[in-house]
């Protein structure tokens, strides 16, 4: 069975872009929500893989659960990094 490698590296690549451009964009009211954005980017991409692993997978093929270890994680720290930058930038006004 083919693995998607280059899905799960635009997870992994979008995952670290989605913790990291938040705390990169510029102060601006209009740019404040970018950081959710970029996380809700994040975990959608990572509800497509997922599903494409799904769809992928014949009956006895043991799936890594890659999401398990890797992924999830960087969902959740993309969210919290969205947020802790909103927090911030809400309190150095």
């Amino acid at each position: 069975m083919q693995w998607p490698n280059q899905f799960l590296l635009v997870v992994l690549c979008l995952g670290i872009a989605a913790i990291f451009a938040p705390w990169l964009i510029p102060r601006g009211r209009r740019t404040r929500q970018l950081g959710l954005i970029f996380a809700l980017a994040h975990t959608a991409c990572w509800v497509a893989y997922e599903q494409h692993l799904h769809s992928i997978a014949r009956a006895g093929d043991p799936l890594i659960r890659i999401d398990l270890l890797l992924i999830v994680p960087l969902v959740i720290l993309a969210w919290a990094s969205a947020i802790g930058a909103i927090i911030v930038q809400g309190l150095r006004k």
